[in-house]
């Protein structure tokens, strides 16, 4: 059984001093832990033991991180659906309006050339005009009224 896989020359005198696997007798001696203490197992079979634990380990843990990065990608998921806002639907105007023909008339002014060209320019270098109490008055009255 085990026998081809000794490390030992001669078998374990003794039971207590035999590997203890399970599955099978193992004739092999058990070995000794850095503190002095027996193993429960032989060399092979510790050796086998810690590799198969070992593979299973690696397994849950790569197994663990495919689900944390699952439960990521649908925390942000989550995030992105609940931070969108949501669509404005698109309607036709059924024909335009007085204000939408008024607008559009301001805008056509205001981008001529020609108004342009009617501006007398402005001189800078003009002192500052002094209004009169009544015109204070008036414009005071007429900023401070509510629309």
């Amino acid at each position: 059984m085990c026998s081809r896989h000794s490390n030992s020359a001669s078998p374990a005198t003794s039971d207590d001093e035999r590997c203890r696997y399970t599955y099978s007798k193992c004739p092999n001696p058990r070995i000794y832990r850095r503190s002095g203490v027996l193993h429960t197992l032989c060399e092979y079979h510790r050796t086998k033991a810690n590799a198969i634990q070992k593979a299973y380990a690696a397994k849950r843990r790569q197994s663990q991180r495919a689900q944390r990065k699952q439960q990521i990608l649908a925390q942000r998921q989550r995030e992105v659906a609940s931070g969108l806002p949501e669509p404005i639907p698109f309607s036709v105007p059924q024909r335009a309006t007085t204000s939408d023909v008024a607008d559009m008339a301001i805008v056509a002014l205001l981008l001529s050339d020609t108004q342009l060209d009617e501006i007398e320019p402005f001189d800078v270098q003009q002192p500052p005009t002094q209004w009169s109490e009544d015109e204070c008055d008036f414009l005071d009255e007429l900023l401070s009224s509510p629309p």
